[in-house]
């Protein structure tokens, strides 16, 4: 019985440290402005430019498509 005793309050007791270390540190955490973080930046330039890259192929497509398309409407006239 003894040895469920000491590992719950061993639990008990760690998770009271890590909130009391969240509850001190947590106007330091909000006042953290995520967006200059440099990472973050970076990952939305490169989702921007996939974004790009991803429209300009569309256009491509389209207008590959429109073009095949006056091709064939060549052979259909008759």
């Amino acid at each position: 019985m003894i040895f469920y005793i000491i590992p719950l309050f061993i639990i008990v007791l760690s998770l009271t440290g890590i909130g009391l270390i969240v509850v001190r540190k947590f106007p330091q955490l909000s006042v953290l402005e995520v967006e200059k973080i440099t990472e973050v930046k970076q990952a939305k330039i490169k989702e921007d430019l996939k974004k790009q890259r991803f429209q300009r192929s569309l256009e491509r497509v389209g207008k590959n498509t429109k073009e095949f398309l006056k091709f064939l409407s060549v052979f259909n006239k008759s």
